[in-house]
């Protein structure tokens, strides 16, 4: 389905706009009560503190996602009326693997059930909606008109599909513009290769760790006037990645031959004392 261009005069179910802009300031996340998503608080004040840099990026915006589901993570952009266009990518697949070693089912996973749930909030929003039922790499970009100022990756996760829809990403977006991804505690190694490479095209960027399991690159002119706005601690991307590498190292030379070797009952009995050791 490609949409219309939105109509930037139409409100929020009857409400103003400033009234959403009130919202988005103040973090509210019953923003994202009307469609339930795979996330927690932290994440979701994340996304909308990407949404907030967004705005200051471009006004309007747009925004493009990989791996869109029910719309849980459409809906706060779909009543924002500074966002123009929206990218839904999803190649709906029933069921779909993971790098923790399972594939996750998603049931009656289909563009038009989305679109249903996001109708449910806003009609008139979702004329702004474009959705491709694709892989992102199947994608022609010519068919993405305004260039995203915010990119969000949450399709497969596994590192060669991470590393395709970050492409289509760079590809598709704004050269200034945000990539984010959700679920890092999964994909590090993948974010970890991207970062990598970004490093040796010399490419001008900032990785920032943002709350729950959101992670961004943010890219030329925005590395530098939004990255103090959206750094929430002392943690920044660079940082985290290597944390994740040393707990990666720490599982497999010593937590795992700690387990293989150590038997359960003596585990039991020492665990108070080592119980980051043989846990």
């Amino acid at each position: 389905m490609l949409g219309q261009p939105y109509d930037a005069s139409h409100n929020w179910m009857g409400q103003s706009s400033e009234h959403f802009d009130q919202k988005l300031a103040a973090l509210d996340l019953s923003l994202f009560d009307a469609i339930s998503s795979q996330s927690v608080k932290g994440d979701r004040i994340a996304w909308l503190r990407l949404q907030q840099a967004a705005r200051k990026l471009s006004n309007p915006y747009a925004y493009l996602e990989i791996g869109s589901h029910l719309g849980g993570s459409i809906q706060n952009h779909l009543v924002d009326v500074s966002c123009s266009q929206i990218y839904s990518i999803d190649k709906r697949p029933p069921r779909q693997p993971d790098d923790r070693g399972q594939y996750y089912e998603y049931e009656n996973n289909s563009t038009e059930r989305m679109l249903q749930n996001l109708r449910n909030i806003s009609p008139e929003g979702t004329e702004k909606i474009h959705c491709f039922d694709s892989d992102a790499a199947g994608v022609d970009l010519s068919k993405i008109k305004n260039k995203p100022q915010l990119c969000f990756i949450d399709g497969e996760h596994t590192q060669p599909a991470v590393k395709s829809d970050f492409q289509v990403c760079l590809e598709a977006c704004d050269p200034d513009g945000m990539i984010a991804f959700h679920d890092d505690n999964v994909i590090w190694p993948a974010i970890l290769a991207i970062r990598n490479g970004l490093q040796a095209r010399k490419q001008r960027f900032k990785s920032v760790k943002l709350g729950g399991s959101t992670f961004v690159f943010l890219l030329g002119r925005s590395s530098q006037f939004i990255y103090p706005d959206l750094l929430t601690s002392e943690t920044d991307g660079d940082q985290f990645l290597s944390q994740q590498q040393s707990k990666a190292r720490f599982e497999t030379w010593i937590r795992k031959p700690a387990r293989a070797l150590v038997p359960s009952s003596v585990r039991k009995t020492i665990k108070p004392w080592f119980k980051s050791l043989v846990d």
